[in-house]
């Protein structure tokens, strides 16, 4: 048993020290981004962090996304529906909020850091960078908490929301396809953009995914040089981005197809396998069409594939 106890307090001892505090040379800023599927738990996780940072001596500003999306699309007799300027809106503005934040934290001379939690699904790679670029132009710290519990899990939790909150669900499976994961970096590493996760399977462990946090608050990124190369970095990450989400496109298209021609009726079966695959192919080159530089790309593929999805139930 002495041995036993000996060699716990070794183990112990060898383990590094959770973080209580930012590194030394820390930016005064860190903008924490929370990304997972619908249901992992990002916002009761940003709340507490918020509440976590205050009590450590902090200020902390939590930018909640969905929050600003749901008002836009919110009509006068309460009902909601998608409208893709509307959602380009809530976004941009929730964007700027971030970056008013962000500023402020680094014009602050009283000695009080800041934390801005960015809480979004932020499923694509090129929507995280969008604000990890934000928050480098505004030489701040910038880190991604990937949040993670089983997709059951997650489906389960999001179908338990209240009203217009419950992602519908054929997006909630849409998101689960098309997500891109942040890759996990150790701090200190040079890494771009560092990145942990956060599991939040159960109950989610604050003290653990606050440490975490301070251990990646470090200085701000080094900038690029000239706009131009700033430039020909976001036209790389948004191409990047058109090209994954294309795939997971096309990915979507043929499991649909697949689905639509099993419950078509044995007589009917060739010509709805056709006209499906045609929809499919129709889709896609419609989609490659887009100008992956735009910013609302993603939403202008979304509609295509609205329209795609009302032709298979037509067929």
């Amino acid at each position: 048993r002495a041995a036993r106890a000996m060699a716990t307090a070794s183990d112990a001892a060898s383990r590094p020290r959770a973080a209580r505090a930012p590194r030394e040379d820390a930016s005064k800023t860190l903008v924490l981004v929370l990304c997972g599927l619908p249901g992992v738990g990002k916002t009761t996780l940003a709340r507490a962090l918020a509440r976590r940072a205050r009590e450590s001596g902090h200020d902390a500003h939590h930018a909640r996304y969905d929050a600003r999306e749901l008002r836009a699309m919110t009509r006068e007799d309460g009902t909601t529906a998608f409208e893709p300027a509307r959602w380009r809106a809530a976004r941009a503005e929730a964007a700027a909020d971030v970056d008013a934040a962000t500023r402020r934290g680094n014009a602050r001379e009283d000695g009080v850091k800041t934390v801005v939690i960015v809480d979004d699904n932020m499923y694509y790679r090129g929507m995280r960078w969008e604000v990890f670029r934000a928050a480098r132009e505004a030489r701040a710290s910038c880190a991604c908490a990937h949040v993670t519990a089983p997709t059951k899990e997650a489906r389960r939790r999001n179908r338990n929301r209240e009203g217009a909150e419950a992602v519908p669900e054929e997006v909630f499976e849409r998101m689960t396809r098309a997500f891109e994961a942040p890759a996990v970096t150790t701090p200190g590493d040079g890494a771009t953009f560092p990145a942990f996760v956060v599991d939040a399977t159960g109950e989610t462990d604050v003290d653990a995914a606050w440490s975490r946090a301070l251990e990646f608050w470090g200085p701000a990124p080094d900038v690029p040089a000239s706009e131009a190369e700033r430039e020909l970095e976001r036209e790389a990450a948004r191409a990047e981005t058109a090209k994954s989400a294309l795939h997971a496109l096309d990915v979507r298209a043929r499991a649909s197809v697949s689905r639509v021609v099993a419950d078509a009726a044995d007589a009917r079966r060739a010509a709805v396998a056709a006209a499906a695959n045609e929809a499919r192919r129709a889709l896609l080159r419609d989609a490659r069409a887009l100008d992956g530089s735009r910013d609302d790309v993603f939403e202008e593929m979304a509609m295509l594939e609205g329209a795609f999805a009302q032709t298979l139930s037509d067929l």
